[in-house]
């Protein structure tokens, strides 16, 4: 016997990677400067398992955002799969994916950015930059 409840579960599971795609935040901060730097990105909603794919934000506020911290990634970085960065970033803090287990790719939609140390030590055994 189909009982309607399961199935309805089972529909809403299927279709939560798709809702939560768009569920990205970013924590920052304005340097004072007229720039800000991406400090933590980070889902709304729980993930058990990798996230999808997202790109850093090029303005926040009217703001170019040219950063990123090294403290990045924490606690999230262990769900993201792929991100992408935009040619308004021209640093990247140490240690800022590291331990990214399931993070398999990063794109530049610029030049690569100066990058503090380990930045990219993401321990994903398979990351393309």
């Amino acid at each position: 016997m189909n009982n309607p409840l399961l199935i309805f579960l089972d529909l809403l599971l299927l279709a939560a990677p798709v809702v939560q795609a768009q569920q990205v935040q970013f924590a920052y901060t304005n340097n004072g400067d007229g720039t800000i730097t991406i400090t933590e990105a980070y889902y709304k909603s729980y993930f058990t398992h990798p996230g999808p794919p997202f790109t850093i934000p090029s303005t926040i506020d009217g703001l170019p955002v040219t950063s990123i911290a090294g403290s990045f990634s924490s606690p999230w970085g262990l769900y993201f799969t792929s991100i992408t960065i935009p040619a308004s970033v021209t640093s990247i803090g140490d240690y800022a994916f590291e331990d990214d287990t399931y993070l398999t790719s990063i794109y530049f939609e610029g030049n690569c950015p100066d990058a503090g140390r380990y930045t990219f030590e993401t321990h994903s055994g398979d990351t393309t930059i």
